[in-house]
């Protein structure tokens, strides 16, 4: 049998058993000769490898070439070479939707740099071509993959096929108030951080023709590219305030002839009892929270929406904003 040979008595033994020789000696201790680990009438005991015998050499490869030190090795240097994709960046605002472009070139065309129009959609988007071109821009016609990624956005984002790339929106600070001199009613919000309910806010407010929208600066939400979209062109059409203390805001907003009127669900009066003052500063709270208590001590008179019920006292901040908009306005018409 191949690898085998045979051993006292017939039996076949392993070739790396140990058949004959007496035990090496493994030293000395002690009390004497250290056992060995094989005895006398028993089956040999395969030992490791001893410290005599020196370890075996790496060799590499027949004709592989020795790796310069401090260069990675080949696996790294092919990964090295698969760089992640990066998408463009605007180099701007970007804005998109068509009720929101719309606004933009009725608003503030001179603030447009790019104009970029899907191509699978462009028939459907005449209007902005012909805009464009008035007002001195060339439309760029763009595959989908280019124009999601110059624009950062995804097929889930609602752009109907176009956006722009425009200046920043000009954004004021309490200290620029001046320009509200000849407004007649201003929206003040509480730490609002959800960019639904601001956008919505920032919508109504266009509608009704709210001319400013005062919100914190830390703490709050922050206009991008979700808010344009919900607002749908509102943040076009109402003067923007971004403040760092809402209390010293809503005193220098007093000292322009404001009234603040802040609505809390405590409120001694309703807003249909109420008579809104002709310059009016309407104080709306967070989600949830509301307005906070420093807050209410700065406002002239609180003034609550009527309804609600057990387990359901307040409204969000979004609809009591609309609500209350509604009304100031509602009792301003002449009819």
């Amino acid at each position: 049998m191949r690898g085998m040979r045979p051993a006292a008595g017939g039996r076949p033994a392993r070739a790396y058993q140990i058949t004959e020789g007496p035990p090496p000696d493994r030293g000395k201790g002690q009390d004497g000769p250290v056992a060995s680990p094989v005895s006398d009438g028993r089956r040999p005991v395969r030992t490791g490898r001893t410290d005599e015998r020196p370890p075996a050499k790496r060799t590499r490869p027949q004709g592989k070439p020795a790796r310069t030190p401090g260069v990675p090795p080949r696996g790294a240097r092919r990964a090295d070479r698969r760089e992640p994709a990066t998408s463009a960046k605007a180099d701007g605002e970007v804005i998109y939707g068509k009720h929101s472009v719309r606004a933009v070139f009725s608003a503030r065309p001179q603030a447009i740099r790019r104009v970029a129009i899907r191509e699978r959609a462009a028939r459907y988007l005449q209007e902005f071509i012909d805009l464009a071109e008035v007002a001195g821009i060339k439309p760029e016609m763009m595959r989908t993959g280019e124009f999601l990624r110059l624009g950062g956005l995804s097929e889930d984002d609602k752009h109907q096929g176009i956006f722009v790339i425009a200046d920043p929106l000009p954004v004021y600070t309490e200290y620029e108030f001046d320009l509200l001199e000849e407004a007649g009613v201003v929206v003040v919000l509480d730490q609002l951080s959800n960019p639904q309910n601001f956008g919505t806010i920032l919508r109504t407010a266009a509608f009704y023709g709210v001319a400013g929208i005062v919100w914190l600066k830390n703490r709050a939400v922050d206009i991008d590219a979700t808010v344009n979209r919900i607002a749908v062109g509102g943040t076009e059409m109402v003067r923007l305030f971004r403040v760092t203390n809402l209390a010293r805001a809503i005193e220098l907003l007093q000292e322009r002839g404001f009234w603040v009127y802040g609505f809390d669900e405590r409120g001694e009066r309703t807003i249909y009892q109420t008579d809104f003052d002709t310059k009016s500063a309407l104080v709306i709270g967070a989600e949830g929270e509301g307005m906070r208590y420093r807050t209410k001590l700065h406002c002239d008179e609180l003034v609550r929406i009527p309804g609600g019920r057990p387990g359901l006292g307040s409204l969000n901040a979004a609809v009591a904003a609309g609500i209350v908009m509604a009304e100031v306005f509602r009792s301003r018409s002449p009819e």
